[in-house]
């Protein structure tokens, strides 16, 4: 079967590498059009198609009418050279997904261009929207976990999606049982045996009848784990002995039971701290991670904010049975000056006030309203839940092998020589600019990038 590909028309060379390079981390060919001869043997059309016009001439809007006949309804992106926002209207009218102004940094320009092809493919699932390089190794990982039947433990801050990851792991894995969530933080106690192991009738006063414990009701599934630095010691114990013999009976019960569930966990406490103060056990934890997927907070990540905007807009539209706007020029720029301590359940919680107190086609910074930084924090809780029980993660270096420690130190040596200039960084490493991105995220540098 036909690789998805992307499809070019007049794409300078600069934009054209930045496009292929991208492409190739996300399983995409990059054919030209009237050079690659394959895009004509091709039996499904391409999932895009990036046009570059100039100054919005006659010919250059025949040739992109001309286009968008023949490709239906794949997406078309227009990258615009010295155009006016009349003719960026226009061009808008004609049908296309979005016009990009060139010259820019082609890096930037690729990511922007491939994000109709990252919104299709997650689709419901906006939290994972993104072209960063932080986000597409974020998604490498968890593809590749899901071919595992390894415990997976998923750290990050509050409002980063774990829970999202956690079910996109057993919705992409072969298990086809149950995906069974446990509030660790909600246990009891004195009812923890009931809940997760079950009980017989009769076991206890008030068991009227068998219950079905959460970890059976996990058979052939998967258990997540949410919270689980808040559990408590007594309580860890417990969940550290059916971790490690996989076995366990139901209350009351004689009929011993054999756990075949994965199992996944999450906090967003800094947990090898938690080990250190004496609140975690130390070998809960390494039961716990044989694979860690540390999720990037959004302010690490805002490059993808036009993408999860677009995405949120979109499912919150969907949702409240209403058009989605349009996004307005400034609206981006305006967020990116947030630091967004609630991460992305903050940016969506935002996003669902502003669609749902107005109803304008295109929505603006103004939209936002003058105090919206301040409300987003009341509202959401801000620095709030993490910070009132002190479980801010703090930053770390990632635990890498000997040779990517040593690749580590020669990238941050380069990115502190240039003042954090990628575009020198890239030439002093003799990489790609991508790569290099992507190497940053992998190695935990993002704060070595000055902000814009």
């Amino acid at each position: 079967m036909d690789r998805e590909y992307v499809l070019l028309t007049g794409v300078e060379a600069d934009y054209t590498e930045a496009l292929r390079d991208l492409a190739t981390g996300l399983s995409i060919d990059v054919l030209i059009a009237g050079r690659d001869v394959s895009a004509t043997s091709r039996q499904r059309p391409p999932s895009l198609h990036v046009v570059e016009v100039a100054g919005g001439r006659e010919d250059s809007i025949a040739r992109l009418r001309g286009v968008l006949k023949r490709t239906g309804r794949t997406s078309v992106v227009v990258l615009a050279r010295d155009v006016g926002t009349d003719a960026i209207v226009r061009l808008l009218r004609e049908g296309v997904a979005d016009v990009i102004g060139v010259p820019a940094d082609p890096d930037d320009v690729a990511m922007r261009a491939l994000a109709p092809i990252d919104l299709a493919r997650h689709t419901g699932r906006g939290d994972l929207v993104g072209l960063t390089p932080a986000m597409r190794l974020l998604r490498e990982q968890i593809t590749d976990t899901a071919k595992t039947a390894s415990t997976v433990l998923i750290t990050g801050e509050t409002g980063t999606g774990k829970g999202l990851i956690a079910r996109t792991i057993h919705e992409a894995s072969k298990r086809r049982g149950a995906f069974v969530h446990i509030d660790c933080a909600a246990l009891n106690v004195s009812i923890i045996e009931s809940e997760l192991f079950g009980h017989e009738k009769g076991a206890f006063t008030g068991a009227n009848g068998r219950r079905i414990g959460r970890f059976e009701q996990a058979q052939e599934g998967t258990v997540f784990l949410d919270e689980i630095a808040e559990l408590d010691p007594a309580l860890q114990a417990k969940f550290l002995r059916i971790l490690q013999d996989r076995l366990f009976e139901r209350i009351g019960g004689t009929q011993t039971l054999h756990m075949n569930a994965r199992v996944l966990a999450a906090t967003n406490r800094d947990i090898r701290r938690e080990i250190s103060l004496g609140r975690f056990r130390p070998d809960l934890y390494y039961r716990l991670s044989v694979i860690e997927i540390a999720v990037p907070p959004l302010r690490e990540r805002l490059d993808d904010l036009p993408l999860l905007v677009r995405a949120g807009l979109d499912e919150i539209a969907t949702r409240l049975d209403r058009p989605s706007p349009r996004v307005g020029e400034d609206l981006v720029a305006e967020l990116r000056r947030h630091d967004w301590p609630g991460n992305v359940r903050e940016l969506m919680n935002l996003l669902e006030r502003v669609l749902v107190r107005g109803d304008a086609a295109v929505l603006d910074a103004e939209a936002l309203g003058p105090g919206w930084r301040d409300e987003s924090l009341r509202l959401d809780g801000g620095s709030g839940a993490d910070a009132d029980r002190g479980s801010e993660a703090v930053r770390r270096e990632p635990l890498l092998p000997e040779e990517e420690r040593e690749d580590r130190a020669r990238v941050a040596d380069a990115l502190r020589a240039t003042a954090g200039n990628v575009s020198r960084t890239a030439r002093r490493l003799g990489v790609t600019r991508s790569r290099l991105r992507y190497r940053i995220a992998k190695y935990g540098l993002m704060h070595l990038i000055p902000d814009d």
